[in-house]
């Protein structure tokens, strides 16, 4: 096949479903099928034009995108004109033949369209913020807004995926509106690139780690400082939080620090290339992710590979943290929850060690090969049903160009 990814997110720009991405498009085209990947530009950084990586080709258009770690609606909306103006070339450079299409929006309208004019059936995977209905404040406004555009999007979709049961659950509400069934991908993990340390860490201090974007509210992260002041005034002065990454929320966080007094216990590290990302599970003891609406997260499978175990909250560890045996789960925006789950990890070596293994293996089951499969599958499926349903009636499309 010859499959055209569209993702406004790719290496180095955005986080966990850019890097999805990137596993999906390598291991697609190790599988011998053309790949390319429409994606966003970034004049300033050196990030612009086609270029060959992994045996696929990605090409990057110009876009009004400033920073590498976050995009504002804004900058998506400029993402989606200029992709839609692109989009042509794209599919006559590999003479594509499916799409895999990122996010409802702001990619969706590109998928649309695309099939529209060229013909070429998509696949939809939703990654969380654009599902209708998930609890992330003022993007509720925005779902009701866009209700019609998200309906067309998925509605023409040959196949819709979603990363967890969580938001399978969530989608199938909106997309029942539509005639359609989400089906559950969820994110693989590459245990070849994250793996233990090499020596566990038993030293103090105890170092807490939190890998991601720093964003209010859906993160959890203003729960996360005032649960490990808790831990500070219960003498557990020999730990350290490090936060990495970056967002619109890190300014008020490292203010709510200060205020705290804990500058001396938290340091905010900053966005991390994913290169360097190891070195910094690597000298971790405890991951954490206290979201409360995040999925299936890349973060937590890369910890789970290296070796740590995990506290977060059902909604982000679902199906990857077994309570008391590879982490512990806590109740969403509850501080105190959240600081007896760490105070148990940071006073237990032992227990840190016995989790931290079965982490491990549990993401030794977890593979890309076997999500970019999965996705194949139904690239090929979409692919053959399509000029089916052409040809019935069933549905009225536009004709499959000929390449």
């Amino acid at each position: 096949m010859r499959l055209l990814i569209v993702n406004y997110e790719f290496p180095p720009l955005g986080a966990g479903a850019g890097n999805a991405t990137g596993h999906l498009a390598r291991h697609i085209a190790r599988n011998g099928h053309d790949v390319l990947v429409l994606t966003s530009g970034m004049a300033a950084k050196g990030l612009h034009g086609i270029s060959i990586q992994d045996g696929y080709e990605v090409f990057r258009i110009p876009s009004l995108r400033r920073h590498v770690e976050q995009c504002s609606p804004h900058e998506m909306l400029a993402f989606t004109s200029s992709a839609l103006l692109h989009a042509g070339r794209a599919v006559r450079r590999i003479k594509a033949q499916v799409m895999i299409v990122f996010f409802g929006l702001p990619c969706g309208p590109i998928g649309w369209w695309t099939k529209k004019v060229y013909g070429l059936p998509y696949v939809l995977s939703l990654r969380g913020g654009d599902i209708p209905g998930i609890p992330y404040g003022s993007l509720a406004a925005c779902h009701r807004m866009l209700s019609p555009i998200n309906a067309t999007v998925w509605g023409n979709a040959s196949a819709i995926a979603v990363t967890s049961v969580g938001f399978q659950e969530l989608a199938q509400r909106f997309a029942g509106r539509v005639g359609k069934r989400v089906l559950r991908i969820p994110n693989g993990v590459d245990c070849e690139s994250f793996y233990p340390a090499p020596f566990h860490l038993h030293e103090a201090p105890v170092k807490i780690l939190y890998v991601g974007r720093v964003v209010k509210t859906h993160k959890g992260l203003e729960h996360l400082l005032p649960a490990v002041k808790k831990l500070v005034k219960n003498n557990r002065q020999e730990m350290e939080l490090e936060i990495v990454g970056d967002g619109e929320f890190r300014i008020e966080l490292e203010i709510l620090s200060k205020e705290l007094g804990l500058q001396d216990v938290v340091r905010f590290s900053g966005w991390a290339r994913r290169e360097n990302l190891l070195s910094h599970f690597h000298s971790a003891h405890i991951f954490v992710h206290p979201s409360v609406g995040d999925g299936m997260t890349n973060s937590i499978l890369e910890a789970m590979a290296c070796g740590l175990p995990i506290v977060t909250t059902p909604s982000s560890g679902q199906h990857l943290v077994e309570d008391h045996v590879n982490g512990l789960l806590v109740s969403p925006d509850d501080s105190s929850s959240l600081a007896e789950a760490l105070a148990k990890l940071v006073d237990q070596a032992d227990l840190r060690a016995e989790m931290g293994r079965a982490s491990r293996q549990k993401a030794i089951g977890l593979s890309w090969e076997i999500v970019a499969q999965r996705y194949l599958n139904l690239a090929h499926s979409a692919l053959s049903s399509f000029p089916a349903k052409r040809n019935s009636g069933a549905v009225s499309i536009p004709a499959v160009r000929q390449f």
